[in-house]
């Protein structure tokens, strides 16, 4: 190997490690996973991921430095999404190995959630399945935010918050399938449970948007297919 050939894959490894840097933060790695769900202010995500703005403003700069979110500003509002969908993937990536290769991941889990991870559940290629069987109704129980920017084509947006309200316009005589961000978000976990209680049966989808794009299945932005 060449002098030359060597300061060239050195130059090319060191600007990936930069990735890494940026993404050697848990709290950096979730504001990824729910920009994955579609754009957000920095307000609404300080507030979703337990942070002062200001802490918030700061990772996302450094995220946004190695180009893995660009920002959009409305008036005073400053709007942040990822770079691209490859974003999401490698996010995605990283949760799939996480979960496969670190115990503490998988002990984690059955630490914070027990049983209630052992509620009725279906992975995405099988949702599809019954699906095009008519046999299932899929609700995204996500803020009606995230359903806009992106769902699963034919979903109803019921948001966990207003899921007992909307339990009217539900179906009893056919399963119900409730999807939420993701395996680390429980809201639709905590769907399956209120439906159930009113009798309703009903199951938590594994996945997210993240997955269901993986899975090429058809997504819907602002009831526009994507």
């Amino acid at each position: 190997m060449t002098m030359r050939d060597r300061e060239f894959k050195s130059a090319m490894y060191e600007s990936l490690a930069r990735v890494g840097k940026a993404i050697s933060s848990g709290r950096r790695i979730e504001l990824l996973d729910l920009l994955s769900q579609g754009p957000r202010t920095v307000e609404s995500l300080a507030s979703e991921v337990d942070q002062t703005i200001s802490n918030t403003s700061q990772h996302l700069q450094v995220l946004r430095r190695v180009n893995l979110v660009q920002t959009k500003r409305n008036g005073t509002y400053i709007t942040y999404a990822l770079a691209d969908d490859q974003i999401a993937d490698l996010i995605r990536s990283l949760r799939l190995m996480g979960m496969t290769h670190l115990a503490e991941m998988r002990v984690t889990m059955e630490r914070f959630l027990g049983d209630r991870t052992r509620l009725d559940s279906i992975d995405g290629l099988e949702l599809l399945r019954l699906m095009q069987a008519g046999s299932i109704t899929l609700v995204d129980v996500r803020p009606s935010a995230e359903y806009r920017a992106g769902h699963l084509a034919g979903a109803i947006s019921a948001p966990l918050c207003d899921i007992k309200a909307r339990m009217a316009e539900l179906p009893r005589d056919q399963d119900i399938a409730a999807y939420c961000r993701g395996p680390f978000c429980v809201m639709a976990i905590d769907a399956v449970e209120i439906l159930v209680r009113n009798g309703f049966r009903a199951f938590h989808v594994t996945e997210g948007i993240a997955d269901f794009r993986a899975l090429n299945l058809a997504i819907e932005t602002e009831g526009a297919p994507a």
